[in-house]
């Protein structure tokens, strides 16, 4: 009566088995039933096999010690030996009978064993896929629970966070994940955990924090503080970055020139005689030493200039 209240009460709160896990769990304890009964017959076989060799044994051997009586009795007690011998073959040809059923059947048992094994393999993973469904509607069920059941804490958790530095290392500790996709994790990094889920414990209450009303002026001057910085002389401040040989050389203007900017107009291109008329410069090759073939060159235009200039 206990247990049938107790199953009444888990079904009104949500929590009971389904129709299917219970026949899962039946169809389980039937396959195991079968591979029970198969194992005692089984396990009894070897007995009984030896039992009945024993007994036709014994037998063999007293229908041999009645045979030989009759060689030795006299004629008219043949006949009741005789008798007696056939009434022993007749047990004999009984327990051989019964060795090689026996034997027979421990052979069909054992092949049988495969079935009964597929049997139970395929109501346990039954079991464990309709265990799982069950397991995920009872998960979100508890879920829930779970979140209705931190509400109450979140105000005091606000007011712990408006504290700030002294509940620093208990907020890095105080975790309570929501089990709907919680992924546990095993790498660690100092203080902070890996794992994957929301910390229920970091939710707002929405309620109003008297901690943090009465704090807020301690907060404001730490904020003050923490962008106070300690005096610098102006000699001692860092100077603008200024880009030199950048793009008009150096000590030039430290902004990139506009695209639209017009570009300096390129000097224009000496004539031939302009060129010839200028000092000649010795120029060298990639060794340093003027070649011979432009110094040639070179001699060959200014004859054929000066020809030109005589001819006219």
């Amino acid at each position: 009566m206990k247990a049938e209240r107790k199953q009444d009460a888990n079904e009104q709160s949500g929590y009971a088995l389904t129709p299917e896990v219970k026949a899962a769990v039946q169809d389980v304890h039937d396959a195991l039933a079968r591979r029970k009964l198969l194992d005692e017959a089984v396990n009894a076989s070897p007995v009984r096999i030896e039992e009945i060799k024993q007994e036709a044994n014994r037998l063999r051997g007293e229908i041999a010690s009645r045979e030989a009586d009759i060689v030795l009795c006299a004629e008219a007690e043949v006949p009741a030996k005789e008798k007696a011998i056939r009434k022993l073959a007749d047990e004999l040809t009984a327990k051989e009978t019964e060795l090689s059923r026996a034997k027979a059947r421990l052979d069909a048992l054992e092949a049988r064993a495969p079935e009964i094994d597929t049997a139970i393999d395929e109501a346990a993973r039954m079991l464990n896929l309709e265990v799982g469904m069950l397991a995920e509607s009872f998960k979100v069920r508890i879920s829930e629970e779970l979140r209705e059941a931190v509400k109450p804490l979140l105000p005091i958790m606000d007011k712990a966070r408006a504290m700030g530095r002294p509940f620093n290392d208990y907020f890095q500790a105080a975790y309570l994940p929501d089990p709907e996709g919680f992924i546990l994790s095993t790498q660690y990094i100092g203080a902070i955990s890996g794992h994957v889920g929301v910390n229920l414990l970091n939710g707002a209450s929405g309620e109003p924090n008297p901690i943090t009303e009465v704090m807020a002026p301690v907060n404001e001057a730490l904020n003050a503080l923490r962008a106070h910085r300690a005096y610098v002389p102006l000699a001692k401040r860092p100077k603008p970055y200024v880009r030199k040989g950048a793009w008009d050389g150096p000590g030039g203007r430290t902004e990139r020139p506009q695209e639209s900017e017009p570009d300096e107009p390129s000097p224009p291109r000496k004539t031939l005689e302009e060129a010839l008329r200028e000092p000649y410069v010795i120029k060298g090759d990639s060794s340093g030493i003027r070649t011979w073939k432009a110094a040639a060159e070179l001699n060959m235009s200014r004859a054929m200039m000066a020809a030109e200039d005589s001819a006219e």
